[in-house]
């Protein structure tokens, strides 16, 4: 089992879009017909700060977000809670879905709404493809790995460390044509017997031009991204990244 079914943890999925900022309209005249055909939609919006962005929600928690520089499905929880005194909902944790079954309703999704863009749309290429991992950790909860992390920022300081607020991105792999690189994301309340961690993986395979991808090709990327995402963040919690 993935380690990441343990937590709770949200996948989510990101295609880098090189096209025009007309194809912003054009993404939302093919995928919003399709996407209200195929599943229950929520609500669909066109935020004020980013007109050209098309946002859907779907009555399963799953959102959508296009523009002509990415398209993007994610998971969000619903909040729920029971009525206190006044007027105020105490939230209740959420019901923890498996990461991996979300991740392959994502992929599902994506390689379906990329299939269709791909018979509808000329000119839209790739620039790179993404899968991230947004974990929310007890102390408890942290993986050997990451305490092997932690302990490694640690080591200047013989004091010990308070807090840890970091962002870094490191490559993990080369070619000619492409590179593969994780952005590691997380906020680390030291100090804090009961605090909540934030770790956030979004690996990524980067393409050293604009490509085109047909439907078949995109099944296959993300397929293989899936296997060697996932097989990187276990390397990560499991601690055998070289730390010397």
């Amino acid at each position: 089992m993935n380690w990441l079914d343990s937590v709770l943890a949200i996948p989510s999925i990101g295609l880098g879009l090189s096209g025009k900022i007309s194809h912003a309209t054009r993404l939302r005249e093919i995928l919003l017909p399709f996407i209200e055909d195929r599943y229950k939609v929520r609500q669909v919006s066109f935020p004020q700060h980013s007109p050209i962005e098309t946002y859907i929600e779907l009555d399963t928690g799953y959102r959508i977000k296009a523009d002509h520089q990415r398209l993007f499905v994610e998971f969000q929880y619903s909040v729920t809670g029971d009525a206190v005194p006044g007027s105020f909902i105490l939230p209740k944790p959420p019901e923890r879905q498996a990461f991996s079954a979300m991740l392959e309703t994502e992929l599902a999704m994506v390689k379906d709404l990329w299939k269709e863009i791909h018979k509808n749309a000329d000119g839209i290429r790739i620039s790179f493809l993404g899968i991230v991992a947004n974990a929310f950790l007890s102390k408890g909860d942290l993986p050997p790995g990451i305490e092997t992390f932690f302990e490694h920022l640690r080591k200047p300081w013989p004091l010990g460390l308070w807090a840890g607020d970091g962002n870094f991105i490191a490559i993990l792999d080369k070619t000619e044509t492409e590179i593969h690189r994780c952005h590691h994301r997380f906020n680390a309340p030291f100090h804090a017997e009961n605090g909540e961690y934030t770790f956030v993986f979004d690996y990524q395979q980067v393409f050293s031009q604009p490509t085109s991808v047909s439907d078949k090709q995109m099944s296959t990327y993300l397929s293989d991204l899936q296997t060697t995402a996932l097989a990187y963040y276990e390397r990560f919690a499991a601690g055998s990244l070289n730390y010397e």
